[in-house]
């Protein structure tokens, strides 16, 4: 029989939503927590993540309430030039690993189990096969999984000969490709097109297949510190009077673009995706550069030379590197109960007026 662990709380993942949690009861009050994690580090989908991946926001949004991440400071230089600091994949998984090693465990009231998996009724094994039967007196908080290109295979066909790779392995791929087929419509995509043109490539040798467009927000509007100040109160009464305003979803939209809270790569086209994507006006304008992009539906198959969509096929001449960043994000998990944690105050005023208006009072 395996060791029995008495706790107030169980977590399910280490990743920011379980480490924020935990530091908000470590430090708010004296329960005792039990933290899950199947990996061997904490930070979750982050410890997967791209190798040049950087937080959409600020540092200073994100982390927990008892550490700061990053060093609160502006870029001067590159497509971020200007705006305070985006913390990249391993400067995320380094704070995480520090909030836990440095603040958590030392309390005394935090039991951390990585490379465990949770098996439910507060069942755990860990890698080593043993159980562990955690006696959780008060809640069960379990994590939201987020899924990364690496984590999946992609969702279509690929043949053999093709070369298709998660965009964690272009920086490894040294080899000169006729074309870069980018397949993916959200901020995967995004960060490996401008990763590609950052590094070189012509964006003639670029092909993005889009099956949807996706309305952006611009990282002028989502800024702390005094001197962002007024942009960013704009932005914030500009949102809620496109909400008072608005006579319906699409017209939502409408109103909170022409008032500038909203962006679209390409503005012939009108977006149907929203999921709070975060852009620098450099990082659009480079994105604009790529005209072969291709909206006929989601990859069925890839074979030598022919890429088959939903509404018809594409033809690839030459040697191509197809660059898979279609996975979904979200997993498909039955819902339990979780922390719900926000970006930023502006998305979430957005949301709770947007929700009061078109959702709340809804018939349907």
């Amino acid at each position: 029989m395996g060791r029995t662990i008495e706790a107030d709380y169980l977590v399910v993942g280490a990743g920011a939503m379980g480490l924020a949690f935990t530091d908000a009861l470590v430090s708010e009050s004296d329960a005792t927590v039990v933290v899950v994690d199947r990996n061997d580090q904490p930070g979750g989908h982050w410890t997967t993540a791209y190798p040049f991946v950087r937080l959409h926001q600020p540092s200073a949004y994100y982390g927990v309430n008892s550490r700061n991440l990053g060093s609160d400071t502006i870029d001067q230089d590159g497509f971020n030039a200007g705006y305070y600091e985006l913390a990249s994949g391993a400067e995320v998984c380094a704070y995480f690993d520090a909030v836990m090693r440095q603040h958590l465990l030392p309390t005394g009231r935090v039991t951390y189990l990585p490379m465990s998996e949770y098996l439910g009724e507060g069942r755990v094994r860990t890698l080593g096969g043993g159980d562990i039967n955690v006696n959780a007196r008060r809640l069960v908080i379990t994590h939201v999984e987020i899924i990364v290109p690496s984590m999946v295979r992609p969702s279509y066909a690929v043949d053999d000969g093709i070369e298709c790779v998660p965009p964690n392995d272009l920086p490894r791929i040294r080899e000169v490709r006729d074309r870069y087929v980018i397949v993916g419509a959200g901020k995967t995509a995004m960060d490996a097109c401008v990763w590609l043109l950052r590094h070189g490539i012509a964006p003639q040798r670029l092909t993005w297949i889009k099956p949807r467009d996706s309305w952006i927000l611009d990282r002028a509007a989502i800024q702390p510190g005094s001197q962002f100040a007024k942009r960013v109160l704009r932005d914030f009464s500009a949102q809620l009077a496109a909400v008072a305003e608005a006579e319906s979803l699409p017209d939502l939209f409408d109103r909170l673009e022409a008032k500038g809270c909203l962006m679209r790569i390409d503005q012939s086209i009108d977006p149907t995706m929203y999921r709070c994507a975060i852009l620098s006006q450099a990082e659009l304008e480079q994105l604009r550069r790529i005209e072969d992009v291709v909206r006929m539906g989601h990859v069925q198959t890839i074979e030598p030379g022919r890429i088959t969509l939903e509404g018809g096929t594409r033809d690839i001449d030459g040697s191509a590197l197809y660059i898979d960043c279609s996975a979904d994000g979200f997993a498909h998990i039955e819902p339990a109960t979780v922390a719900m944690m926000v970006a930023n105050t502006a998305t979430w005023a957005l949301f709770h007026a947007y929700w009061k208006k078109f959702c709340v009072t809804s018939t349907l």
